[in-house]
């Protein structure tokens, strides 16, 4: 353990791992008793994540937690909070390293509800629809988690600190698991004209956790890519909900047979998050805006005279009934949240962050008689 003290007058604690090159980081006010909460605290996180670079590099292996929050190059998340007795995990303040400035991503992210209605027409199923994050918590469910089956690897653990029925603590041990691990390629070319090859691997920064609701276990995990990208994946495990058959009845119509006489019920999961991006915007995301694009086939015209064009066609949404939307995989559509006020570099459009439907996958969009088309 190594302790330094920033030019700013905040105290850094060093602690090297046994594998790679974790460090645990944790800042203090020289001149106050308070903990990393205080204002200058919060501002030096910045200044001694600068400070660490500098001493011991930051490489593809090298993440730094700071109570509550961490760091692993390119990210950098103020908080993971895993005090919400409701929601569970929260990022606060994601932002992405680019080229050494810290450019906002995520305001807060978190699940806010998540619905479970049965298709059971009969009574008494007509009113079976849990919320699961509404009426029981999945901070209030979340396990303790444990190393081997629950996480896998170099683990760094944060624990939960939440309020009980009567208003009092309960620390969970072990609530949020941080790991990296390597999904990959991240990029190749070989240059046909002389055979060279390069290639990249691809590592992701997972932060999870796991909630027993009732039944199901219900694991989530946010992954943090190098290029930028982030998933949310939501697993489902645990036990099914299920029920007797009724007399007379051999096999279920609104459900499948998992055991002589009992019927596991025909039911969906339909999840909410809450996304509040900054997209390069430091007043937490006050000056965005959110589009629409779908792929849209051209018609035959002196344009498109061989009918194998299509376009992007870009819709703003600017009001909560227009952004009222569906997803639709035959057009590939995706929705933008841009920042008008910064301009990519490259595309000279405004910076943006796709949001992408998972297996919105369109079929193809040339014309039926086009070359394209025959050819496919």
């Amino acid at each position: 353990m190594a302790e330094v003290e920033l030019p700013c007058g905040l105290q850094l604690q060093v602690m090297p791992a046994k594998q790679h090159t974790l460090l645990l980081l944790s800042t203090h006010c020289a001149s106050c008793t308070s903990n990393s909460q205080c204002a200058k605290a919060q501002q030096g996180v910045q200044l001694a994540v600068n400070y660490i670079q500098g001493v011991v590099g930051c490489n593809r292996n090298t993440i730094m937690a700071q109570r509550h929050g961490m760091m692993c190059q390119p990210w950098l998340c103020l908080c993971c909070c895993m005090c919400a007795c409701r929601e569970g995990l929260v990022l606060h303040q994601l932002s992405y390293n680019d080229g050494g400035k810290q450019r906002p991503v995520l305001h807060r992210a978190s699940l806010v509800e998540m619905a479970v209605p049965y298709g059971d027409p009969r009574e008494p199923f007509t009113r079976k629809c849990a919320f699961d994050v509404g009426d029981y918590g999945l901070g209030c469910c979340a396990n303790s988690l444990s190393l081997g089956c629950d996480c896998l690897g170099h683990i760094h653990y944060f624990d939960a600190c939440m309020a009980d029925s009567k208003g009092q603590p309960v620390l969970l041990r072990n609530a949020v698991c941080m790991h990296e691990e390597d999904v990959g390629l991240l990029w190749k070319h070989v240059e046909y004209r002389n055979g060279h090859s390069e290639s990249r691997r691809s590592r992701r920064l997972v932060l999870s956790f796991i909630s027993t609701v009732v039944n199901y276990e219900y694991a989530f995990y946010w992954y943090l890519y190098q290029d930028g990208t982030i998933n949310f994946e939501i697993k489902l495990t645990g036990e099914l909900s299920t029920n007797l058959l009724s007399e007379g009845e051999e096999h279920p119509t609104h459900g499948t047979l998992v055991g002589p006489g009992v019927n596991a019920q025909h039911h969906q999961h339909m999840f909410c998050a809450r996304l509040d991006m900054a997209v390069d915007d430091a007043q937490g995301g006050k000056g965005l805006l959110v589009s629409e694009v779908d792929a849209v086939r051209m018609p035959r015209s002196p344009d498109n005279p061989c009918g194998n064009g299509f376009t992007a066609e870009e819709t703003d949404l600017t009001t909560t009934n227009e952004a009222q939307r569906v997803a639709a995989p035959e057009r590939a559509r995706i929705w933008k949240i841009k920042n008008p006020a910064v301009t990519n570099p490259a595309s000279k459009a405004p910076v943006a962050y796709k949001l992408m439907p998972m297996g919105a996958s369109p079929l193809l969009l040339a014309d039926e008689e086009s070359l394209v088309a025959r050819r496919a």
